[in-house]
């Protein structure tokens, strides 16, 4: 069996159920890039029509300009310049999923570390969380 060593990792979870902290423990490991909540995830993917196919580079463009400028994605929390950001998107693969990967690529390599990860919130208003109660949380992504 191969190990991938360069897949991502994502923690997710309930709103104050310690992703947080897990968070801040999995980036002090010294090959992994965990940055804070950048909150763009889950928003560029509900809105994913919306920038068209991403076949066409200045559909990606696009994409990664909103990535790196719209209100409340807390873009600027991960210190990287924003046009070699967009310049990433645009030469990544043509897919949401290659786009979000090209910016937390570029984040971990800016951090000298080979793998990233990411971490959000559980969107649903009702949460199952580990302890298998069923929590009603207002969702704040």
């Amino acid at each position: 069996m191969t190990i991938q060593l360069h897949r991502p990792v994502f923690v997710l979870g309930c709103p104050r159920s310690g992703t947080t902290l897990l968070q801040q423990m999995l980036h002090s490991h010294r090959r992994l890039a965990v940055p804070s909540e950048t909150r763009f995830v889950h928003v560029a993917y509900a809105r994913r029509h919306g920038f068209g196919d991403l076949r066409r580079a200045e559909n990606r463009r696009t994409l990664g300009e909103w990535i790196t400028a719209a209100e409340g994605t807390k873009f600027a929390v991960l210190g990287l310049d924003a046009g070699a950001v967009v310049d990433d998107i645009v030469q990544a693969p043509p897919t949401l999923g290659s786009a979000l990967a090209a910016v937390f690529r570029r984040y971990a390599r800016e951090h000298g570390r080979p793998r990233w990860a990411t971490s959000g919130r559980v969107t649903s208003a009702r949460c199952r969380c580990c302890c298998g109660c069923s929590r009603t949380r207002s969702s704040s992504t």
